[in-house]
């Protein structure tokens, strides 16, 4: 640090007290810069410390940081147009003051000069009674300076005075550079506790994706366990099952519950796994199909399309006759309009609840057993059409067999007849008038040969109508028909042979003919609901067709099957409608 003041001499015995008086500033200045945290109020303070200990009336101190607009001044005692001119010049000044310095050897330079010693400062003077000046840099990127008019005692500067001055400006910078160490701790530490925080999300991110892949993870484990145990069964019934083991074991559910039922082939599956043996699964089809059906009403249940999956909410449950097993969660499930279910799963070994994640979970893997549910019921209905073909082949077989048969009996008869014919014609030839007991056994004989003809073919008449046998069926006029088929679904049955069928029938009639019965209503009438309405038509004088398939419809379960009085004669006496 560097002074250009010449030294003064002082009379020594004010020089103890002043230095006494200095010190004791310097201490107290040093304490009031320690509870700032701002350098423009650590430079004004001390500017009124130096005026104060020295006795001056007026005075700036000022700062230029080297960022731009950096600048900022402080006056005491100073009129409105000197600080202006201060503050416009402080930039130019303080670069003209630091190319005169020496770089700093630490970490501040201070630089005291007299009035006559800044004659290259024009601007800094100006008509100002300024008797001091003292100039500062911290290293390398702030600067500025401490202006002071002449002491009130109009006497020179002393050089206690400056020394003063400089240690003043040495605590001030020291003040500075702790404040802005302490502004740097203080972002050092904001970018500490940011990059903690970024850390703590960081952390809470990989956790959630972790979490995330180990669902992931599992998903895919819990298919694949669906997919090995469910691949390859043929057996519905087997996949029921193996569905209810497979979903119990990837979730730890200690008791479950699945109930199903097919419409179609009026089939239904119940299993019980994990209760106590005194809880039974539902008794019958009926039950079974009485709780899906009132599952199925709910709201949950009507929003269900084919092939797909819900979570039954937990109200609907309570009130249910399911609510007897205890039931924590259930999935309900539609494969189509005849066939669906529920699958009931009780407590978890790990934990009660079931969340969010496990119950769409649970509805991912019922859509996906779903498939193999549906692929097993097609091949079960292959195997019976299979089954069927097969039955039919055989039977066929057998008419050919008994038609062979009936053949070689026919070609024995007709020999037998031929031979009787010759044996009646040389009667005849003997006798030119035949008795009446002749009559008589040619009559029998005709008879018995017609009965042995009828017995042996595959297609004779009984000589007592089957029909005779069965329970007789309740019976509609036109007009009660044609009632019923205007207020409600019912269905119109000819059940004449096609080939009468095809030459004209009442239009929207469908052909149910009794040679072609199992095979017509497996494929066109085993889905149709046994509660439609069956309105059946169609007789000769030989043949009562529509008494034949009645009973048939009635045996499939049909309970609201009626024989059309009058039939096709009676509908076209009235003029209504045919197809041709």
């Amino acid at each position: 640090m560097q002074t250009n003041s010449p030294p003064q001499r002082e009379s020594s015995p004010s020089e103890a007290n002043r230095r006494r008086f200095l010190r004791q500033c310097l201490i107290d200045a040093r304490g009031e810069f320690s509870r700032f945290e701002s350098p423009h109020k650590i430079i004004e303070i001390a500017l009124l410390t130096a005026m104060g200990a020295l006795g001056i009336a007026s005075g700036f101190s000022s700062l230029q940081a080297s960022e731009a607009n950096g600048g900022h001044i402080v006056g005491r005692g100073l009129d409105g147009s000197a600080a202006t001119r201060i503050a416009a010049q402080l930039q130019r000044l303080c670069d003209t003051w630091c190319k005169e310095l020496e770089p700093p050897p630490g970490p501040y330079q201070i630089d005291v000069r007299r009035p006559s010693d800044v004659s290259g400062f024009p601007g800094l003077l100006d008509g100002q009674p300024i008797g001091l000046v003292v100039g500062w840099r911290l290293q390398g990127h702030t600067a500025g300076f401490m202006g002071l008019g002449a002491p009130i005692r109009d006497a020179p500067f002393l050089e206690c005075e400056t020394e003063f001055l400089r240690h003043l400006t040495g605590h001030m910078l020291e003040a500075i550079r702790a404040v802005e160490a302490n502004a740097v701790i203080h972002m050092l530490k904001n970018e500490l506790e940011r990059a903690r925080q970024q850390a703590a999300e960081g952390s809470l991110r990989n956790e959630a994706v972790k979490k995330e892949l180990e669902e992931t993870r599992f998903r895919f484990a819990g298919l694949n366990d669906i997919f090995h145990e469910l691949n390859g069964r043929e057996d519905s019934k087997q996949v029921l099952e193996a569905f209810l083991l497979v979903v119990m074991g990837i979730f730890s559910v200690q008791s479950g519950l699945l109930l199903y039922w097919d419409a179609a082939d009026r089939s239904a599956y119940a299993a019980l796994r994990g209760f106590a043996e005194r809880m039974v699964p539902p008794s019958g089809p009926a039950e079974v199909r009485s709780i899906l059906a009132g599952l199925l009403a709910s709201q949950a249940g009507g929003r269900l399309e084919a092939m797909q999956a819900a979570v039954l909410p937990g109200e609907q449950l309570k009130a249910s006759p399911l609510a007897r097993y205890n039931i924590r969660t259930a999935i309900l499930f539609r494969i189509d309009r005849a066939a669906s279910g529920v699958l009931c799963l009780g407590s978890r070994l790990i934990e009660d609840q079931y969340g969010n994640t496990e119950k769409e979970l649970l509805v991912t893997f019922t859509q996906t057993f779903l498939a193999f549910l549906k692929n097993s019921k097609s091949f079960e209905t292959i195997k019976r059409l299979h089954h069927d073909q097969q039955q039919k082949n055989i039977e066929l077989e057998k008419t050919v067999q008994a038609l062979s048969e009936s053949r070689r009996i026919i070609a024995g008869l007709e020999k037998a007849g031929e031979r009787i014919k010759s044996a009646l014609a040389g009667a005849m030839v003997r006798s030119t008038r035949a008795s009446l007991l002749d009559i008589a056994l040619i009559l029998l004989a005709g008879t018995i040969l017609g009965l042995v003809y009828n017995f042996a073919g595959p297609a004779g008449i009984p000589v007592v109508p089957s029909v005779w046998r069965h329970p007789p069926t309740a019976r509609l006029d036109l007009d009660q028909a044609r009632a019923l088929m205007d207020s409600r679904p019912a269905l119109l049955v000819d059940a004449r042979p096609a080939e009468f069928y095809n030459q004209r029938h009442i239009r929207d009639a469908l052909n149910l003919p009794p040679a072609l019965f199992d095979f017509v209503y497996m494929m066109r009438f085993s889905r149709i609901d046994p509660q439609t309405p069956v309105v059946v038509y169609g007789r000769n004088i030989s043949r009562l067709y529509d008494e034949e398939i009645a009973y048939q419809l009635t045996r499939r379960g049909h309970t609201n099957v009626f024989v059309l009085t009058g039939g096709l004669a009676a509908w076209q006496a009235r003029g209504w409608d045919l197809s041709p």
